[in-house]
């Protein structure tokens, strides 16, 4: 089966200017944790996630969870973010991000998923433009 097959038709990007505060309001809005960025042409140039801008408003907070004697003060989160809140999210987005082809297999889009432990995958046509989203779920559904 084709990507194209099982991907979402309807989804949601976000420009590489929109703002982290806008941000934020789409992923509560869209119940979403990560949304691809594409630019005026619609290809994806990049990947936004929630844990992004966790990193961005507390660098190194996902290692340091790993300590017991860590625990963040609240307040400077709320600071961190609030000074972040108008930055776009070409500052935070990661650029090396992975997707697939409209007619790669299920088999494919399965093995990218697992070997870089991702969630989500945009799907492009023939000339880049982002055509779909493929959740793990989606391909759960697929393959049954």
């Amino acid at each position: 089966m084709k990507a194209s097959e099982f991907m979402m038709r309807e989804f949601s990007a976000v420009g590489e200017d929109t703002p982290i505060r806008d941000l934020v309001r789409l992923f509560y809005q869209s119940g979403s944790s990560g949304l691809p960025v594409v630019d005026t042409e619609q290809r994806v140039v990049g990947f936004i996630s929630e844990r992004d801008i966790i990193e961005a408003a507390l660098p190194g907070y996902f290692d340091l969870l790993q300590s017991e004697s860590f625990w963040p003060e609240v307040e400077q989160f709320s600071k961190k973010l609030r000074e972040i809140a108008q930055d776009p999210v070409r500052a935070y987005m990661v650029r090396d991000v992975g997707k697939v082809h409209q007619d790669e297999d299920d088999l494919y889009v399965a093995e990218l998923m697992i070997q870089k432990g991702f969630k989500l995958i945009p799907v492009v046509d023939h000339g880049g433009v982002l055509i779909g989203l493929v959740r793990r779920i989606d391909l759960l559904k697929g393959l049954l």
